[in-house]
């Protein structure tokens, strides 16, 4: 096969924004999860903080992640190859859903662990698409 055929994985500009935006909003999400029921138990927020805890902020949270997830990695995984990036992302997506649908009990936990497989699905498709 001559070297014209071959396909280059190398990063674009709006790959590389989408990532970042990635981890972004996965860090936000894992922000919100882990600092909200400290600042709450202040009750430095008040109101605020009712809105910050309600299901809707989630909800609002969570559509730019899957959003940017299903606009980065299937075609990325076109360009690189790799299954890993998008094997994570799936399982981190699947934990912040989870998280919303089961509720308090879990969601500390689930939120933490699919957000930081997000964030790491979102920097291991960049390494690749680097090269």
């Amino acid at each position: 096969m001559s070297d014209s055929n071959q396909i280059v994985a190398t990063d674009t500009p709006s790959t590389s924004i989408k990532d970042s935006f990635g981890v972004i909003c996965s860090s936000l999400c894992l922000a919100h999860c882990l600092l909200l029921p400290m600042v709450l138990a202040t009750g430095a927020l008040g109101t605020a903080g009712a809105l910050l805890a309600s299901e809707q902020t989630h909800l609002m949270l969570l559509v730019p992640v899957v959003l940017l997830a299903l606009m980065s990695f299937p075609a990325s995984y076109r360009r690189h190859g790799s299954v890993l990036p998008s094997a994570l992302a799936l399982a981190g997506l699947t934990g912040l859903t989870l998280a919303l649908l089961l509720g308090e009990a879990t969601e500390t936990l689930l939120t933490s662990i699919g957000a930081g497989l997000l964030i790491i699905a979102h920097l291991r498709n960049r390494k690749l698409l680097n090269g």
